[in-house]
């Protein structure tokens, strides 16, 4: 039973009591109530468990009023008024209290992990196909291939690692060598493990992204009579000790071996990092008037 049925009970045996008390003993009047009661049993235990429930009464009415929730706040104002909000007003003669329910805290959401952007794998385009002309040039302990007005004709191609989009990255193709083969109709095929990048010493190149690395495709030999390839057998730069290098060491030079015949098909394979194909692609060389070289991809 809760406090509203305890308290009901209450009140209705404090008004016996009144009435018993109003009636000046009048034991006919508890007769009425309880017949085949005697009057000395009435006067004793009537009266007393009558009056001790009228103090319940008294108590409870009074704690109900008083009773507020541990957790609540409590605003107490002297006034006369009734304010409602939500049901939570209580009022007593002369004093209004106001239970304010608590509110649960403010439940913080836990940060998103920001995970980290990847960057995008590299990516290789030719960027132009043209003529040039190439000249070995010594530096130091080893030399290379560079563009130079009085060099020998060439045919080169750019490739470029392309940019990635807006707010992304692009990975740099490492270590990337050239694998070409040039095959002509009835002839042996010459395969290159390694080609000729202008301006390396090394059969490797790294390629950031935006930047651009020519290869060798073809030079002319007497005159343009013959046209060869470039073939660059140094895996890795020698060891120098300031400028010189190691006795023990030997610095192999870039060979320039014969092409078959021309017109003929060339495959070019760019491999990044010894197993990555970041490149194919498939030409045709051909040589025009006055010896001049034309280098067109194959649809």
């Amino acid at each position: 039973m809760d406090d509203r049925g305890i308290s009901g009970i209450a009140m209705l045996l404090g008004g016996l009591l009144e009435e018993v008390i109003i009636q000046g003993q009048n034991v006919s009047f508890v007769k009425q109530l309880i017949p085949n009661w005697g009057n000395k049993v009435i006067n004793h235990w009537v009266a007393i468990p009558l009056m001790a429930v009228g103090l319940v009464s008294i108590w409870a009415r009074r704690g109900r009023d008083n009773k507020v929730d541990a957790n609540s706040p409590t605003v107490q104002h002297n006034t006369a008024a009734t304010v409602q909000s939500g049901g939570n007003v209580t009022q007593t003669a002369g004093a209004l209290h106001i239970h304010i329910p608590p509110y649960p805290a403010p439940q913080t959401s836990e940060p998103i992990p920001h995970s980290p952007t990847l960057a995008a794998p590299p990516l290789i385009d030719i960027q132009e196909i043209r003529s040039a002309t190439i000249l070995r040039v010594p530096d130091g302990a080893w030399d290379n291939w560079s563009e130079h007005p009085a060099g020998r004709k060439a045919q080169i191609v750019a490739f470029r690692n392309l940019r990635a989009e807006v707010g992304q990255e692009r990975q740099p193709a490492k270590d990337v060598v050239a694998r070409l083969t040039y095959t002509a109709n009835n002839e042996p095929s010459l395969e290159i493990n390694a080609g000729c990048w202008l301006g390396q010493a090394s059969q490797e190149v790294n390629i950031k992204a935006g930047e651009v690395a020519k290869l060798v495709i073809a030079a002319s030999v007497r005159q343009g009579e013959i046209l060869a390839a470039l073939h660059n057998p140094r895996e890795s730069l020698p060891i120098l000790i300031g400028r010189r290098v190691r006795r023990e060491v030997t610095v192999p030079p870039i060979e320039m071996l014969e092409i078959p015949a021309v017109p003929c098909r060339v495959e070019i394979t760019l491999i990044s990092g010894g197993n990555m194909t970041v490149y194919h692609g498939i030409f045709t060389l051909r040589q025009g008037t006055e010896r001049a070289m034309q280098l067109d991809p194959e649809r």
